[in-house]
């Protein structure tokens, strides 16, 4: 099965790919390409040949450079030119069995139903005449005469004979030199028999010889005049275009490689915008960030300076604690002792002394300096420098104004890079226009270099320089060719007299017709021809001292022969040459009992097939009307009295029998259509499955047959296995095959 055809170069089909199913339909308005398609499955299923009619349309239509290659699923197909047009291709119009009795499916179905095509009652006839015939040209007829013949050649050498052995009598005498004459001159007779066959052999291979090379000859006339005609297509390529081509060509390489040098710069140019604008962005960004900063760390700075502001002074009472212990100390011993001495007011007194001296010592003022108010705000300015910038900040007021006054620095610095960064951007800007403008320039001049390369390939009909260059070498390669043709019909002419080309053609055509008139004998080979020639100079050698043997041998016994030459006189060769004419004639006595053997045979032979024949066309014919009957839908009965479309009869719509040309054109299509698709069905072998294309093969039928139709093709696809094609402008018949194939069509809409 086709799984798939790719079209390169084939007519509207510049490449394109159509996969394939069991069963394609391709559909589409006229000049749509279906015929395009059927062109190109008849190239891919038959490669016809250049120098076949169907060759040299394809190669017109389409050109040389066409392709048409297909992808089969399985085995191969390959079906002959004249078979797949006259039998497993259906076209509109061209429906008539058009069949070369020669061809492969013919030879395969005649084989199977007639006897290898032969007609076997006029074989019978013909047969039955020559045996039974005895008239003078017949068989009978020469067996008699040379039966007559043989019998009176026989009764001469008979009495040649005779006259011999009287002869002998009067020659033993001279008995011995007389045998060795003889025998020499027998010999001598059957050498010069034997020279000759061998001249007449060498002749016949020298004429064969001299045949070929005239035919050689004609082709080379041929050859020359393909050579012409080819030249004159090729006259339009010139080497001035190439070289203007070329120069095009190298103009437009400049210009692009130009073009894609400014490109590339452009391309650079614009890589460093986009770095310096993400640059510019994030110094954007950096710098009002940093200014944010800066606004921050000058209103911190304005809350921590000066720092003599947030000092003050205050008074303190210190208390000493060792006086107070002391006073305490000596209160104690004092009220202790006053116990201890019978209530003696003396101590507590003096102890009550010490304890408010020590009491007043133990008191003592002095003037500090207040740092609080200092440490809040450094605090504060540390929390809110850390809340606003997320930057840690060290609480000490010199570490916390380093860090204030290093942001200024970093805002000043960042907007310094900024105001860079900006320069810089609006450099690259610069640099990106310009090369913009180049851009465009370059680019339009490689699109006008282009277009004047393109007008000058289509007027030379060429895709490009390559190929172009290849059809100027092509027409060096012609004209050189023609001018070797020339050369050597030039030869020719001159060797066999001709004023010209013409001239030579007739020469050589009357020539040809007279020495192959006189061609009897089949090409040997040179071996074989040396082998012959060899063998005559032996004969002619050997023929030539025979020959002055029998000189000697006549002058020694010329005189004893004197008496006796009248009556020998050409009596050997009398005899001998009755023995050949008797050979001869029995020769051909046992050809003809052969040949009556033969047509005995036949006879008997054809006398069967003859009853065998009727049985086979009777069956071919109730194939046929089978199928014709699934289109019609109607009981149409075909007889067939021969494979003859002219012999067909075929019931028409009034139930008469009607010669297949009396039909009308819808019922005679349909009836072909059975015909040829059965014929098709038989003329395969079964294990081969083959291509069933139709172009349009129901444009004649109505539409309920054109339905039957289908549904026979479906019938027909499930019996035989073959692959359809189908091409068609018919929308009904694209939507019924729909219906009928499902999942197994494939259709294409061109």
């Amino acid at each position: 099965m086709i799984k798939s055809l790719n079209l390169e170069n084939y007519g509207r089909f510049k490449k394109a790919v159509f996969n394939f199913s069991p069963v394609s339909i391709f559909y589409g308005p006229n000049e749509a390409g279906k015929t395009t398609i059927f062109d190109a499955l008849l190239d891919a299923i038959s490669s016809p040949k250049a120098s076949t009619t169907m060759g040299k349309h394809l190669l017109e239509r389409y050109g040389a450079e066409r392709s048409s290659k297909p992808d089969y699923e399985g085995d191969k197909i390959i079906i002959p030119t004249d078979d797949f047009l006259n039998i497993f291709a259906v076209r509109s119009g061209i429906i008539e069995l058009n069949i070369d009795k020669n061809s492969q499916w013919m030879n395969k179905v005649k084989a199977s139903l007639f006897s290898g095509g032969i007609d076997t009652k006029d074989l019978l006839n013909e047969l039955e005449t020559i045996l039974a015939s005895k008239a003078r040209n017949t068989l009978k007829g020469e067996e008699q005469n040379l039966e007559s013949s043989l019998e009176k050649i026989n009764s001469e050498k008979k009495n040649y004979l005779s006259i011999r052995e009287k002869c002998i009598a009067e020659e033993k005498l001279i008995k011995g030199k007389e045998l060795k004459m003889q025998n020499a001159a027998l010999e001598i007779n059957d050498l010069e028999a034997e020279e000759k066959e061998l001249d007449s052999f060498l002749y016949q291979q020298k004429q064969i010889k001299e045949e070929k090379h005239l035919k050689s000859i004609l082709s080379l006339l041929g050859e020359a005049s393909r050579k012409k005609d080819e030249n004159e297509k090729y006259n339009k390529y010139k080497q001035d275009t190439l070289s203007e081509i070329q120069k095009t060509e190298r103009e437009l390489v400049n210009a692009k490689s130009e073009l894609t040098k400014i490109i590339a710069l452009e391309e650079a140019a614009l890589k460093d915008l986009g770095n310096t604008a993400r640059e510019k962005s994030l110094a954007e960004e950096n710098n009002n960030n940093l200014e944010k900063n800066k606004i921050l760390s000058d209103l911190l700075k304005e809350s921590l300076v000066p720092r003599d502001k947030l000092i003050s002074e205050k008074n303190e009472l210190i208390i000493k604690k060792h006086f107070l212990a002391a006073g305490a100390l000596a209160l104690i011993t004092g009220i202790t002792l006053f116990f201890l001495t019978s209530f003696n007011f003396v101590f507590p007194a003096a102890a009550l002394g010490i304890g408010i001296l020590c009491f007043v010592l133990s008191r003592e003022k002095r003037i500090l300096q207040d740092y609080s108010r200092l440490e809040e705000a450094i605090l504060s300015a540390s929390k809110k420098w850390k809340a606003e910038t997320g930057e840690e900040c060290p609480d000490r007021y010199d570490a916390i104004l380093e860090v204030l006054n290093s942001a200024g620095e970093k805002a000043r610095a960042a907007a310094a890079e900024l105001e860079r960064l900006r320069r810089r951007r609006e450099e690259f800007e610069e640099k990106a226009q310009v090369f913009l403008i180049q851009k465009n320039s370059a680019g339009n001049n490689a699109d006008a270099i282009q277009r004047r390369l393109r007008e000058l390939l289509d007027e030379a009909g060429s895709r490009d320089l390559s190929e172009y260059s290849a059809q100027l070498e092509r027409k060096k390669q012609l004209i050189a060719q023609y001018a070797d043709l020339n050369l050597k019909i030039e030869n020719y002419a001159s060797e066999y007299g001709a004023k010209g080309a013409n001239d030579l053609f007739d020469t050589v055509n009357r020539k040809l017709k007279d020495i192959s008139l006189n061609i009897s004998e089949k090409e040997e080979s040179e071996v074989e021809i040396r082998n012959y020639e060899n063998k005559l100079r032996t004969v002619k050698s050997k023929l030539e001292q025979l020959r002055v043997l029998n000189i000697e041998f006549t002058g020694g016994f010329n005189k004893e022969l004197g008496l006796i030459r009248g009556q020998l006189r050409g009596l050997p060769e009398k005899i001998y040459e009755c023995e050949k004419n008797a050979q001869k004639i029995e020769l051909r006595l046992e050809e003809i009992k052969k040949e009556l053997r033969a047509a005995k045979i036949a006879h008997e032979l054809y006398t069967s097939l003859a009853d065998d024949s009727e049985k086979m066309l009777k069956e071919l014919s109730g194939d046929i009307g089978e199928i014709f009957k699934e289109i019609t839908r109607e009981d149409r009965r075909v007889e067939m009295a021969n494979y003859s479309a002219n012999e067909m009869e075929v019931i028409d719509a009034g139930g008469e029998m009607r010669y297949m040309n009396m039909l009308s054109a819808g019922t005679k299509d349909a009836f072909l259509l059975a015909a040829r698709l059965t014929l098709a069905y038989r003329s395969m072998d079964p294990a081969q499955k083959a291509v069933l294309v139709l172009d349009e093969p129901f444009i004649a039928l109505d539409s309920e047959r054109c339905k039957s139709a289908l549904a026979m093709l479906k019938t027909f696809r499930e019996k035989s296995g073959y692959q359809i094609i189908l091409l068609t402008k018919d929308c009904e018949v694209k939507e019924e095959a729909k219906l009928l194939f499902g999942s197994e069509l494939t259709i294409h809409e061109l």
